[in-house]
């Protein structure tokens, strides 16, 4: 039976980098959803856009600096 997924344990930096800033243009573009309050964001319940969108960039900031390193 064949694998379905490789798991690479250990990446090149290439790699590193590129899901680095993936994760960070996609946390950016989830908390620009938040703050607009877009789609699943439009229900009404953010009362407080600011600290969601916080919550939101917060991962992506970490783990591009944490590959930057």
């Amino acid at each position: 039976m064949a694998q379905m997924i490789d798991l690479d344990f250990d990446p090149d930096e290439k790699t590193l980098r590129q899901f680095g800033f993936i994760a960070l243009f996609g946390f950016s573009a989830i908390a620009a959803l938040a703050w607009f309050e877009l789609f699943i964001f439009a229900a009404g319940w953010l009362g407080e856009a600011r600290e969601v969108c916080l919550a939101f960039r917060c991962p992506g900031v970490v783990t591009v600096v944490a590959v930057a390193l």
